[in-house]
């Protein structure tokens, strides 16, 4: 298994998350207040979301920010 095929990386996290709550990309998106191609390049690891973005989404799924992103979560515990 390679870096991004383990649980908790961007690339998987996100989908993982996204469908146990059954909801669509599109569906997501416009609850974070994105356009479904903005948010479809955080699950492929092509960008990160701003810290209140990622907040948001770690709301949604009722997850810790680090389970989603453990290197963003890390580098604000350490400012």
């Amino acid at each position: 298994m390679g870096r991004q095929d383990k649980p908790g990386q961007v690339k998987t996290a996100l989908p993982y998350y996204r469908g146990r709550w059954q909801m669509s990309q599109a569906v997501l998106a416009g609850q974070i207040g994105l356009s479904q191609a903005a948010y479809s390049d955080y699950e492929l690891g092509r960008s990160f979301p701003r810290l209140d973005t990622a907040r948001r989404l770690a709301a949604i799924f009722g997850v810790p920010i680090e389970v989603l992103w453990p290197e963003v979560a890390q580098s604000e515990l350490e400012k």
